[in-house]
This record gives C-alpha cells, structure tokens and sequence, in this order.
C-alpha cells in the first residue's frame, strides 16, 4: 500500500500545476483547529467535574424529556428459555420468576445454570422489544395490550420453553424511561459542562486581551 501511494503522489507532483501544489493556507488553517482543540482540550481536562450524580441527571431528565423519546417499545423483563423436555421442577420455577422478592432471585439464576437456561433475571434491565423478540420470540398482534400483561407468560416454539414475566413497559413515542438514558443524560451534562468552560475561557481570554491593549477598536 506504501509503494501505491508513493506512485500516486509522484504522478499527482508530475500532472498538477505548482499552484494546484501550494497547501499553505490549508495547513495554516488545520494547524490553528489542532492547536485550539489541543488548548482547549487541556483547559476543560484540568477543570471539568466528572460526576453526574442521580439528582443532577433526574432534574436534566424531567426538564427535557422530549430529548428523549422512544423509538420502540421498551420493557423490563425477567425471562428464560431451555429445551423443551427439560421441565424438572418447572412448578417452582413458575413461582421463583413470577416472585417480586428478591431473595428469589439467587436460587433460580442457580436453577438456570445448572439446566443450562439461558436467562436475565436482573429486575433493573431495560429491553427494547426488537431486543426481547430475539430471546423470547412471542407473537405480538396488540404490543401496548400484551406489554402491559404483568402474568407469567409461558410458550413452546422451535423446541424450546420460554418463560417471561413483564415489570414495566414503556410505549412508542413516549419518553424512555429514565434508568434506559442515564449514560446519555450524563453524556449531555458533562458536554454542557464542556460548553460552559470554554465559554468561560473565551471570555477570560478575550477580556485579558482588551485590558492589555491586544485588541483595539476599529476607527
């Protein structure tokens, strides 16, 4: 790739006027964003508060939800599916997965391990239902009906069982729930934190300028 390259230059040097040649005012310009992005860079690591605690990112949230809405169907869900035939001590398991006490849950991710079911029982999780849909393939005909089903649900398909239990659903449209765009709202908070240092910095800098006598009004 080296040696094309070298050849295609060389043939570009021979085919193009000189004027075509001279870059100087390109450079010059890349140099200047370079060294402002690396100045700026350096001002805002030094200063910036890298934390976003819960409170900050709720009050960002409930301020500016439109910034949020959902493009699909979210729900949280406990689920898992196994061969079936598999079914030894199924009735319990009915219960451990249908139980909102979370003492439950240590036994049954227990359960699923050692009948190789694959499983995610974390009650916080967030699915988007394309996302669902791959690991519980169930037939959807009324979405906003059936999520908000909070009965242990139970089908066969290709082989294998698959059990879910729905938490909490979000619809279309809405905004996404808040635990679903805590890393993008702390994303925002930290980039308008960003925004706001190097305002701060042209503004020191440009005041520093006018008081030394660096900037003069035009006549």
């Amino acid at each position: 790739r080296w040696i094309a390259e070298q050849i295609m230059v060389e043939a570009a040097t021979q085919a193009l006027p000189l004027a075509d040649q001279n870059f100087d005012k390109e450079l010059a310009t890349y140099r200047r964003a370079l060294l402002l992005h690396r100045y700026e860079d350096a001002y805002v690591q030094q200063r910036i508060e890298r934390t976003v605690d819960e409170d900050e990112a709720r009050v960002f949230y409930e301020d500016q939800p439109h910034l949020f809405p959902l493009t699909d169907y979210v729900v949280r869900a406990r689920f898992l599916h196994l061969p079936e035939g598999d079914d030894g001590d199924l009735e319990q398991v009915r219960e451990l997965l249908a139980s909102s006490d979370t003492a439950d849950y240590t036994p049954l991710e227990q359960w699923c391990i050692n009948h190789g079911a694959v499983h995610s029982l974390d009650p916080d999780a967030w699915w988007y239902l394309d996302q669902l849909l791959r690991e519980i393939p169930m037939q959807i005909y009324r979405a906003d009906r059936q999520l908000a089903d909070r009965r242990l649900m139970e089908f066969t398909q290709e082989g294998r069982r698959h059990l879910l239990v729905i938490l909490e659903h979000a619809l279309k449209d809405d905004p996404a729930p808040f635990a679903l765009v805590k890393p993008r709202i702390e994303a925002l908070v930290l980039h308008g934190r960003r925004q706001a240092l190097l305002l701060e910095l042209e503004e020191k800098l440009v005041t520093a300028a006018w008081a030394n006598g660096k900037v003069k009004k035009q006549q």
